[in-house]
């Protein structure tokens, strides 16, 4: 693991490769590991919160799915919490509402692996809802912006209809991946 002034700056490939071996066996064997990081096409957020964590997408050998392994950059003094924040909220989404949810395989705070908070979940291919109802995003016409809305508040309501958020933001984190709709 390599740190900067700003928190971790990077996760090392063998680290990866041990926390690989530990949720999915001993023999397994890492494929690729491309770091997830925030872009802009056409000026416009596409994938967003690199800032907080450190996301890598991995393929293991002899597995259909890829996955992401998401760490704590540790950045403004940020600890683990939202680590098991979003391993609770996703159990409780998952448990009470219809409203899709990526499978945490594996949350770490221990720091027994690496000095900080990790979560191994599947990888979703999806969309960031910001950039495709952007107004100057033309590949969703206005009556699929309008849709995404649509879909983006109807989970919003089933899950704090239930009572499990009180916060709009964090209801809207969480639902349909993190914000994220699948197109």
């Amino acid at each position: 693991m390599t740190e900067s002034i700003e928190g971790i700056a990077g996760i090392d490939e063998a680290d990866i490769s041990r926390i690989a071996q530990v949720v999915f066996g001993s023999a397994t064997r890492v494929d690729s590991i491309v770091e997830i990081q925030q872009t802009l096409e056409g000026g416009i957020s596409r994938i967003i919160g690199c800032n907080w964590n450190l996301s890598y997408i991995v393929s293991l050998s002899g597995h259909d799915g890829r996955y992401v392994f998401r760490f704590n950059r540790q950045r403004y003094g940020r600890d683990d919490k939202a680590i098991v924040q979003k391993t609770q909220h996703n159990a409780q989404i998952s448990a009470h509402t219809d409203v899709p949810t990526t499978t945490i395989h594996h949350m770490d705070v221990s720091r027994d692996l690496v000095p900080t908070g990790f979560i191994v979940m599947d990888y979703m291919t999806d969309e960031e809802r910001r950039y495709l109802t952007h107004p100057e995003y033309c590949g969703t016409t206005s009556a699929e912006k309008e849709e995404i809305f649509h879909q983006v508040g109807a989970a919003t309501a089933k899950i704090s209809g239930r009572g499990m958020y009180r916060s709009k933001t964090v209801a809207l984190m969480a639902c349909g991946n993190g914000g994220r709709i699948r197109t």
